[in-house]
């Protein structure tokens, strides 16, 4: 798991698992979890996240791993050196 960022989040502030609408939190391309978020038991777990574009809700996607500690979700993300033009 070279090169990741980890966001630890509580429940309540945890990645949707459906499609939000664009434009949200000041975003043009919002992304949510594909799936449900795991257990305690189920440890860490590979997941897709799905980025919403326009009228596309998977307009683009990644594979991230989640974990749940009890008291909040671990995002473990990858990072990308890329630039996406919207405009």
């Amino acid at each position: 798991m070279d090169n990741m960022i980890v966001k630890m989040v509580s429940p309540h502030k945890a990645v949707p698992t459906s499609c939000p609408p664009v434009q949200r939190c000041n975003t043009d391309v919002t992304g949510w979890l594909e799936g449900s978020h795991p257990t305690v038991a189920e440890g860490q777990v590979s997941r897709r996240v799905c980025f919403h574009y326009v009228n596309n809700c998977c307009h683009w996607a990644t594979n991230i791993y989640v974990r749940n500690c009890s008291l909040c979700y671990v995002y473990y993300l990858s990072v990308t050196y890329s630039i996406i033009s919207l405009k």
